[in-house]
């Protein structure tokens, strides 16, 4: 049951409603469809605010090939202001991931603050960290984006 409860709580974050009703039931789907009080229904606190199917998936599905280790000012930034995750606000990296690939942004004390889909391969973040956007083209000698991780690539955990 706890599994279920689970389930309904991700999905409710989410903006979507859970239905849990017995599959032992043959005909459950269109008892529910016409109405029938069977089971129990679990509605999102807001229905009106859906989470768009990317931060759904990053928030849920994906799994995590490394971690970025954040400081104060950055958690600040992506949990208060909605902002970009910039290699400023890096202090660690780990893992060994890819362009693309999804990461955890953590705190120092290693809460989960936030995943999303990267700008850089694990190297490149390791020579990025603790500088300024305006700088990594430099480092990397080629024309980089500004930030490791978009926002809208981005789901901060609430």
């Amino acid at each position: 049951m706890t599994s279920k409860l689970k389930a309904a709580d991700t999905l409710n974050s989410a903006g979507e409603a859970l239905w849990l009703a017995s599959g032992r039931d043959s005909d459950i789907l269109r008892r529910i469809f016409n109405g029938e009080d069977v089971g129990t229904i679990f509605l999102p606190a807001n229905a009106k605010k859906k989470m768009e199917s990317k931060k759904r998936w990053l928030s849920t599905f994906s799994r995590s090939k490394g971690k970025l280790v954040i400081d104060d000012g950055a958690v600040a930034a992506l949990r208060k202001k909605g902002c970009s995750l910039l290699a400023s606000g890096i202090f660690a990296v780990n893992g060994e991931f890819e362009r693309g690939d999804v990461l955890e942004i953590v705190s120092g004390s290693n809460t989960l603050i936030a995943k999303g889909l990267t700008n850089f391969s694990a190297a490149e973040c390791r020579l990025l960290m603790g500088h300024k956007s305006s700088e990594n083209h430099l480092i990397l000698r080629y024309d980089a984006d500004d930030e490791v991780i978009h926002r809208n690539n981005m789901y901060v955990v609430k």
